[in-house]
């Protein structure tokens, strides 16, 4: 179970580093959104695959 959460927790971190550098993309079709959170969401992207990685790593050593 823990390897599965991680698993899930490093995909959802893995989607924010892919959707980061495509908020530019955000801002060429709704000029209004002139100050798109880039690196809110490269940093969350980064803190959840971390998290997951670590949650993998700790319970993969346990159960070794």
């Amino acid at each position: 179970m823990p390897a599965s959460a991680a698993q899930v927790i490093q995909d959802f971190g893995t989607g924010s580093f892919l959707l980061w550098p495509l908020l530019n993309f955000g801002k060429d079709i709704d000029p209004s959104w002139d100050n798109p959170p880039r690196l809110a969401v490269f940093v969350s992207g980064a803190v959840l695959f971390l998290v997951g990685w670590a949650i993998r790593r700790f319970t993969g050593s346990a159960a070794s």
